[in-house]
């Protein structure tokens, strides 16, 4: 396996890598994302990181472990939250680095998904998902992928009402390509309606697009795991994948 390249990386490093100039062979990034105060704390920041907000999106994008401090975990300037405004937050942070690293795709998984990389390789070699325009100014691809959720799909909840000939991405796991994460953080669109369910809401925002969206169901084709409570349950399936499908190397930590 040392001789593999190490294809998946912290985002974190892929930015200094950059940064200094160096080359580097990452093709899949990674971070954990939380709010930088508790929810139960009296902080005056809110929930999400509004347009509006002049503040930075994120605090503490450091890589120097000498604090004790993990080097792959995003903090940002909201209050920690599971459905209040942290997942359009994260993706309006990583709009920002966009233009900068050159990022095709942004997406988001919960914390009991584990995501199967070569899967998503293989999704990447065939060509599904195809990298931004390298000589185009206007990046227009528009690609919302994930597992689609219907009327029917969603069940008798409440929030269900508002699927009447629409779909969003669960969020267990879903990824948008990155014109579409920085539309996502338009100021025009109507932040005024309550939120219902943050899942729904932010695929609402995105079919808010003037121009056609284009969806990718990976219902057939899941290149994740999703429910995984416990470290057992993880490690059972992470043995499991490596036996269908071994070979991938990531970074050393």
């Amino acid at each position: 396996l040392t001789s593999l390249p190490k294809v998946v990386c912290s985002l974190q490093h892929y930015m200094e890598a950059l940064d200094r100039g160096e080359t580097t062979l990452c093709r899949i990034l990674y971070t954990f994302v939380v709010g930088s105060y508790p929810s139960s704390s009296n902080t005056t920041r809110p929930t999400e990181h509004l347009p509006t907000d002049t503040s930075p999106v994120s605090l503490l994008s450091t890589t120097d472990k000498s604090d004790g401090e993990p080097d792959d975990i995003v903090h940002l300037n909201i209050r920690e939250n599971m459905n209040t405004g942290k997942t359009p937050t994260w993706f309006k942070y990583a709009a920002e680095l966009d233009d900068k690293y050159g990022i095709d795709y942004v997406g988001k998984g919960d914390c009991d998904t584990l995501l199967w990389f070569p899967h998503l390789l293989t999704m990447m070699d065939r060509g599904d998902l195809p990298p931004r325009p390298p000589f185009i100014k206007d990046d227009n691809r528009r690609i919302y992928a994930g597992w689609m959720v219907d009327k029917t799909i969603c069940g008798r909840n409440d929030y269900c009402n508002d699927l009447n000939g629409k779909v969003y991405m669960s969020g267990q796991f879903f990824f948008l390509s990155s014109d579409l994460a920085k539309f996502s953080t338009n100021e025009r669109i109507d932040r005024s309606i309550p939120v219902k369910h943050e899942d729904l809401d932010f695929g609402m925002r995105l079919l808010s697009h003037p121009l056609p969206i284009k969806l990718l169901p990976l219902t057939g084709y899941r290149i994740w795991r999703h429910g995984l409570k416990w470290p057992a349950q993880w490690m059972d399936i992470w043995k499991l994948n490596k036996r269908v499908a071994p070979g991938i190397q990531t970074e050393d930590f």
